[in-house]
């Protein structure tokens, strides 16, 4: 068993601290990460006031983090796709009732575990900063695809410009479509204008 420093969120609201937690040994298909970059969600902050409750059992104290780009340090008897040194991400989704970072365990400790079947390998052309940035970018994509996809004869609006609603308009601007940004902070607006929407 391995003792790590962790962001631990408490039971009480806005109950956050940094403290340790005790990491089980590996059983064979866990994969024994370092953290490198950690992002802070809207759901990080609904899970530190108390707002997941309804719809997930969680036991706090509870380590948030599920946009996050790790290395790998040890692997599970049974591991076959990582080995030791390879740089990772991880998908929210363990099990229908199991959510990295909400209800289990997250990335926002030094080392953290999680089930091979969840991590995918960074290419070495995406850094760290990038590879915490895959989670939020899938969402969009998925939007963005369920929606009907665009491309170049299609003008797109975007309502809201947080970290999905940036990362849904450099997807359409990449597939060539005329990209308005709707968003009340100026902010936020600049950050879009930057990847080419035009914003409101």
């Amino acid at each position: 068993m391995i003792e790590t420093k962790a962001i631990l969120i408490g039971e009480k609201p806005r109950a956050v601290s940094i403290g340790s937690i005790k990491i089980p040994d590996l059983g064979p298909h866990d994969v024994l990460i370092s953290s490198r970059v950690v992002g802070i969600c809207r759901s990080d902050v609904e899970l530190r006031d108390g707002h997941l409750e309804h719809i997930l059992n969680i036991d706090y104290p509870i380590v948030p983090g599920h946009e996050w780009s790790g290395q790998v340090v040890e692997v599970g008897k049974g591991v076959s796709r990582f080995s030791a040194g390879d740089r990772v991400v991880g998908e929210c989704l363990i099990t229908p009732l199991d959510w990295f970072g909400c209800n289990v365990h997250g990335a926002g400790s030094e080392l953290f575990t999680a089930p091979e079947q969840v991590l995918h390998k960074l290419p070495d052309a995406v850094d760290d900063v990038m590879g915490a940035l895959v989670e939020p970018f899938t969402i969009a994509f998925r939007a963005i695809r369920e929606a009907g996809r665009c491309d170049s004869g299609d003008v797109v609006a975007i309502i809201g410009g947080g970290m999905v609603g940036q990362c849904a308009a450099a997807i359409c601007r990449a597939n060539g479509a005329v990209t308005v940004m709707i968003e009340p902070k100026e902010l936020r607006r600049d950050a879009a204008k930057e990847l080419g929407a035009d914003s409101r």
